[in-house]
């Protein structure tokens, strides 16, 4: 079929000829629509969109914008805004929000999302030309250009027709969701939102109710557009300061309440159009509810009737099961109605605790920085007022409950129960700190609600019906692949669209989900709050066939998909919440396929979930329920059997230990400890602290609901049980690059090395929390092995065990540091695991294996005093199936290392063959001039380095 490549299209698109332009655009816009639907998706070398951006294809655009003809500047509205995909982003999450919670993600570039990259975008972004901007960011290259101000003009001066002005504000909002900074631009670019807010959020009701109908007017001037209201959403979700700048300057709330007050079927707009502007009204509402502002508390009070009658009408009309097209407009207006109410108890909530304060005239802790500062103004909103709407939302999901237990509903039906269920989990958590509560009518009001509600529901066939959706429906299982390979490195997005061009399954509208997390929150809030609670409906819950079918997929499929894609965080903390029911059950048998899946979770948390990755920490991995079969085998039943426990020897005065059934027992006597230990060394402070602020939605310390764009998106990589390490050597490299940068600056100052720094005298915490990584390691590679190399290999868990000897001289000295370390080092090379070391592989933050080994003979000859298990980790590389540029850097520049090699033959044959040194024959003539130097020179003798000496010998005397 006739066509044209891409170079036709641009040069058209830059002809003297309007219709030429114009068809060009047009093409681009067809060109990019498909593209954001997976259309293009591995039909190219290289991905389509970064061809495109690199091809000039943003300028081209940006110029179509100023073009003197109006058709061609439309056009290439249309085209930019198909560039940005800004409803790709949105519709996913507001989709989402009701029931999953109000994070959001910042959608920057990879490249802005990288540290150096932001640092040189601080420092150099005004001496950058635009071209150069552009290949760095291109939001940030678009607002450098003046597109705010273009679009501005455009909406003003212009007279858009009917289909651009939304596409406009599609590229606002896309800009917006990039970065606080990109937010402020747009909330500060002069006269932009008051054109839009002046022109399509009216604030008298008569002209929603009286005015034209939309689908017959050739201009939208004075029609209410949820696309407006989504754009105020995004840029009032980074935080409370531009909230209130947008809210006050421009009058949002009384339009708002506007929209939240006409009902739907009643506005001059089609029924979709205006359910979708009442959601996206009650949105705007709930996040600025969120953050406590005092404009919003008021506007609830003023609202509250409203909200109460709703209530009621939910109560009394409206039934979970019955048929989606004659309930979609209740269902989706519920959801959103009870997220807004989420936060109202929120709000409520904190009245007693600034009260108190503002009494003492206290300094209060408002910031995760933990200074001190001015005693807050207490809400006005009373916890008495959100009492009856909790009682009514209660009866709500008491009726929904139930008939959900007979009868099926849909995706709606499920976000709608989902919401509610949300709602009453906060209110349970909430009520217990406030005055007047009262502890038996507290739990027995926890009791009635779990036994009417919850009990009948979790037993119930249409529930494990839900159950036997969740594999069909689970990203981790899809084995899908994202399609973040297909975005340019300067131009991010959402990724919900696949390689294989399917939406990612969650969003499907047979996903239980919408049920399933709000429901496992509720759980586990009710557990937490009262723990007496009848067992045996969650019993039947976590053995469900069809949940046990869904964990062992969890844990056996190789690899897990989407792990990187910001919706399956959502999936994750449904997986984390069933565990953490199961920690609940003590009466429950076998916990083995429960704790293999919290091993495999724990790699999937991302940024933001640091609580949850806590939680399930403490309560699960390092739970002694949870590894029962640990404690028997550490008893003597079953079979450890090895041929050899003899460990290798240490310079120490204490021994190491390697046989498996002591290590065993001693690490399942350190549990606890190993688990209380973790839990503040894994974590970040401020990261953990701001996720439980967001976990909790405590309004006064939210500072934003949006997840910055982190070149990584999950919290920790599949070795996480040796994070620690790797947060030492991290923070001893950059220790000495400011040392040395110091030192730069002041001659007199001596340069460090790695050798020298301060953080080599090891701190007895630093030893602890050593200690306990090498004994989680253990518990990985040695009990749950198929787990932990279900996405990791030999070399990832080799490069991050030679940490022990990199991040401090004296670590490896340590008798409990010692012996985890060769009983790791054991499970690894067992099996021929010595066969499987790939030196071309690439750890983050390790740097590459040259290197790396480098540094390891170095650091072997400054400070190991022969220690074996170093020697062996020494000797790997150097096996004959190995590069020989490994053999000829020990043999030879850093030949200095051989004499403390004391390895005996006997000694390495417990980890790797002695046959895999000497076969086959060495055949570079360098090298075996090497082994020839070393004998010569007495380097390697029989006596003090007999393996060595035998592999020399063996080689030359073959080369003869």
């Amino acid at each position: 079929r006739a066509g044209y490549s891409l170079d036709e299209v641009f040069m058209y698109a830059r002809s003297a000829v309007a219709q030429q332009r114009q068809l060009a655009l047009n093409v681009l816009t067809a060109i990019l629509t498909r593209l954001a639907r997976g259309g293009y998706y591995c039909c190219f070398q290289a991905p389509l969109m970064q061809t495109l951006l690199d091809s000039g294809v943003v300028l081209l655009l940006r110029f179509a914008l100023d073009d003197a003809v109006a058709a061609v500047r439309h056009s290439g509205v249309a085209a930019l805004a198909a560039l940005l995909a800004s409803d790709a982003l949105e519709t996913p999450l507001a989709a989402l929000t009701p029931w999953s919670g109000a994070l959001r993600p910042a959608v920057a570039s990879a490249m802005h999302a990288k540290q150096e990259v932001q640092a040189e975008l601080k420092a150099e972004e005004t001496e950058l030309k635009d071209a150069e901007l552009l290949q760095l960011d291109v939001v940030r290259a678009l607002i450098r250009i003046d597109t705010l101000v273009r679009v501005r003009y455009t909406l003003e001066e212009l007279s858009p027709p009917p289909e651009c002005v939304p596409q406009l504000v599609s590229v606002l909002t896309r800009v917006a969701a990039h970065s606080l900074t990109a937010a402020w631009e747009v909330a500060s670019c002069e006269g932009l939102l008051s054109v839009l807010v002046s022109r399509h959020l009216p604030h008298d009701s008569a002209a929603i109710t009286a005015g034209d109908n939309v689908v017959t007017v050739t201009s939208l001037h004075g029609v209410p557009l949820r696309h407006v209201l989504a754009l105020v959403k995004v840029l009032c979700s980074w935080g409370p300061n531009i909230s209130k700048e947008v809210v006050t300057k421009h009058g949002i709330m009384t339009r708002l309440l506007t929209f939240m007050s006409v009902e739907p079927t009643e506005m001059a707009l089609p029924l979709s159009e205006a359910l979708q502007l009442s959601v996206a009204a009650h949105e705007l509402f709930s996040v600025l509810l969120g953050f406590g502002l005092m404009q919003a508390q008021e506007s609830l009070l003023s609202f509250l009737p409203l909200l109460i009658r709703h209530l009621h009408f939910y109560r009394d009309k409206v039934a979970i099961n019955e048929d989606t097209g004659s309930n979609q407009l209740n269902f989706e207006l519920g959801a959103h109605l009870f997220s807004s109410l989420r936060k109202a108890v929120s709000v409520a909530s904190t009245k007693t605790l600034l009260d108190r304060q503002v009494k003492q005239h206290a300094g209060l802790r408002v910031g995760l920085d933990e200074t001190h500062g001015e005693a807050l103004q207490p809400p006005i909103i009373e916890w008495g007022t959100a009492v009856p709407l909790a009682q009514l939302a209660i009866t709500c999901c008491l009726k929904w409950c139930t008939q959900l237990s007979r009868g099926h509903s849909s995706y709606a039906g499920l976000s709608l129960l989902g919401s509610a269920l949300l709602f009453t989990e906060n209110f349970f958590r909430k009520s217990k700190d406030q005055i007047g509560c009262s502890a038996p009518e507290y739990l027995s009001a926890i009791e009635d609600f779990y036994a009417k509600a919850l009990c009948p529901l979790l037993e119930s066939s249409c529930f494990s019906e839900l159950l036997s959706r969740t594999q069909a429906h689970s990203s981790l299982c899809s084995g899908l692949t994202s399609s973040i390979v297909e975005d340019a490195k300067n131009l991010s997005s959402l990724n919900c669209i696949t390689m294989e061009g399917k939406i990612i399954p969650m969003l499907s509208s047979e996903s239980p989900l919408p049920l399933l997390l709000p429901l496992c929150r509720l759980l586990v809030t009710l557990m937490e709050l009262h723990p007496g609670l009848p067992k045996k409906a969650l019993h039947a819950f976590v053995t469900n066939p069809h949940l046990q079918a869904y964990l062992k997929a969890i844990v056996e499929v190789q690899p897990l998909a989407l792990q990187y894609q910001w919706m399956t965080r959502i999936e994750v903390e449904f997986l984390s919440n069933v565990l953490l029911i199961v920690s609940f059950l003590r009466s429950l048998k076998s916990k083995y396929l429960y704790h293999c899946a919290a091993l495999s979770v724990m790699s999937c948390l991302q940024k933001g979930q640091e609580h949850i990755a806590r939680s399930l920490l403490t309560r699960v991995v390092c739970n002694l329920d949870f590894i029962t079969d640990l404690t028997e085998l550490s008893s003597g039943v079953g079979d450890m059997t090895l041929d050899d426990y003899e460990p290798l020897k240490s310079p120490a005065l204490r021994q190491p230990c390697l046989h498996p059934a002591d290590l065993t027992r001693k690490l399942t006597e350190d549990l606890d400890h190993i688990g209380s230990s973790l839990a503040s060394s894994l974590f970040d402070s401020k990261a953990l602290k701001q996720s439980v602020v967001w976990h909790k939605e405590i309004p006064f310390l939210l500072n934003s609901i949006v997840v910055p764009h982190h070149e990584t998106l999950t919290i920790f990589d599949d070795y996480w049980p040796l994070f620690p390490l790797k947060k030492m050597m991290l923070k001893k490299i950059l220790d000495i690059t400011l040392a040395n940068e110091e030192a730069k600056k002041n001659p007199g100052k001596p340069v460090l090395s790695s050798s020298d720094s301060e953080s080599d005298q090891s701190k007895p915490e630093v030893l602890v929390d050593a200690a306990r990584s090498l004994q989680l390691a253990y518990v990985c590679l040695r009990h749950r092995r198929k787990c932990a190399f279900r996405s990791t290999c030999v070399t990832g868990w080799l490069r991050h065990l030679s940490l022990t000897f990199l991040v401090a001289n004296d670590l490896f000295l340590d008798r409990n540091i010692s012996s985890y370390l060769q009983g790791c080092l054991h499970e690894l090379l067992r099996d021929a695991g010595h066969k499987l070391f790939d030196d071309r592989l690439q750890f983050a933050g390790l740097g590459n294996t040259y290197d790396w080994y480098k540094k390891m003979i170095e650091q072997y000859i400054a400070v190991s005093y022969g220690d074996h298990t170093f020697a062996v980790m020494l000797l790997l590389p150097t096996l004959q199936c190995y590069p020989v540029q490994y053999r000829a850097l020990l043999w030879g520049d850093l030949s200095d290392a051989l004499p403390l090699v004391r390895l005996k033959p006997s000694d390495i044959e417990k980890f790797i063959p002695i046959s895999e040194f000497l076969e086959p024959p060495e055949s570079d003539e360098d090298m075996l001039n090497k082994y020839r130097s070393c004998l010569v020179t007495g380097l390697v003798t029989e006596v003090r380095t007999p393996l060595l000496w035998q592999v020399a010998c063996r080689h030359t005397n073959a080369a003869c």
